[in-house]
C-alpha cells in the first residue's frame, strides 16, 4: 500500500493485517491516482468494514502512509511521539526527552529536490535551491499535511510503547500506548500497523575512553558556536560527517 523510491520493507502481510518499516528521506507518493493539479481522491475500495491502521510516526514515511491509506479507503491514526510532525527535519535546539531530533541547524539535503518530493506534490517554484535547507522541507511537509488533512489524523505526544497481537483477536494488533501530556498509559487496536520511524532517532554511540577531551554523536551537534577556537576530529565521512565539517 506504501510505494518508496527507495526502501520500503514488508514485515508482515496477512488478510486483514499489515505491517510495513519504511526508512527512506522521502517516500513517493502513490503512483497514477492524482496528477500534479489534482486533488481528487480516488474512489474508495468496498469493503464490508472499514480497517483500522495504526501508523508509528509523523515525519515523511509516516505522512505519506497515512495519505495513501486514506486513499484506499482504511482509516489511519498516526502516533507521534513529539510535539509536532516532521520526523528528522524538525529542528530543535536542544534533544529533550520528548523533543529529541537529530536535525542540525546547516542541514540541507543531500539529493535534489527534484529527486525528493512527492511525485503529487511538487516543491515550490520559489524554493530556488536545488538542495533545499532543512527548513525549506519542514515547512513543506507541513504544506503536504495541511493539503491532504492528514492533520486531523495524527495523534502528537504520543508514545507507542509496545506493539504485539491482540490476545482477543489474532487478526489485529495491540498498541501500548502513552500520552506524554496527561500521563496516561493506555491500550488500543488495530487491524493494522505501519511501522514509519525511519533510521535517525536511535543513534549508536562508540566513545573512546583515552580522549580526555568533549565527545558527541552527530545526533547530539546542533550549531557550531560551542566549538569556536577549538580543534575538532570528525569521524566518519558519511552525509553527517561532511555537512558538519
Amino acid at each position: 500500500m506504501v510505494v518508496s523510491r527507495l526502501t520500503s520493507r514488508i514485515l508482515k502481510l496477512s488478510l486483514g493485517t499489515l505491517a510495513v518499516a519504511t526508512s527512506t528521506f522521502l517516500a513517493t507518493s502513490y503512483l497514477g491516482f492524482l496528477n500534479k493539479k489534482q486533488k481528487t481522491l480516488p474512489p474508495k475500495t468496498k469493503r464490508e468494514k472499514t480497517l483500522t491502521v495504526a501508523i508509528v510516526g509523523a515525519g515523511p514515511s509516516g505522512l505519506v502512509c497515512a495519505k495513501n491509506m486514506l486513499w484506499e479507503g482504511l482509516e489511519p491514526t498516526v502516533f507521534e511521539q513529539s510535539s509536532q510532525l516532521g520526523g528528522t527535519w524538525r529542528y530543535v535546539d536542544s534533544n529533550l526527552s520528548n523533543e529529541y531530533s537529530s536535525c542540525y541547524w546547516s542541514l540541507k539535503t543531500i539529493s535534489s529536490k527534484y529527486e525528493i518530493e512527492f511525485i503529487d506534490f511538487p516543491f515550490k517554484t520559489l524554493i530556488p535551491f536545488e538542495h533545499p535547507h532543512h527548513t525549506n522541507v519542514f515547512r513543506y511537509l507541513h504544506d503536504f499535511a495541511s493539503y491532504f488533512s492528514l492533520t486531523d489524523h495524527i495523534k502528537f505526544n504520543t508514545q507507542v510503547k509496545s506493539i504485539r497481537r491482540n490476545p482477543d483477536d489474532q487478526n489485529s494488533w495491540q498498541l501500548t500506548l502513552y500520552d506524554r501530556k496527561t500521563d496516561i498509559i493506555y491500550t488500543r487496536s488495530f487491524d493494522a500497523v505501519a511501522i514509519c520511524t525511519g533510521l535517525f532517532s536511535s543513534p549508536k554511540y562508540k566513545f573512546f575512553p583515552n580522549f580526555k577531551g568533549t565527545q558527541i554523536h552527530s545526533r547530539d551537534y546542533k550549531r557550531p558556536q560551542v566549538f569556536q577556537n577549538q580543534r575538532i576530529c570528525i569521524i566518519g565521512s558519511g552525509a553527517s560527517g561532511l555537512g558538519i565539517a
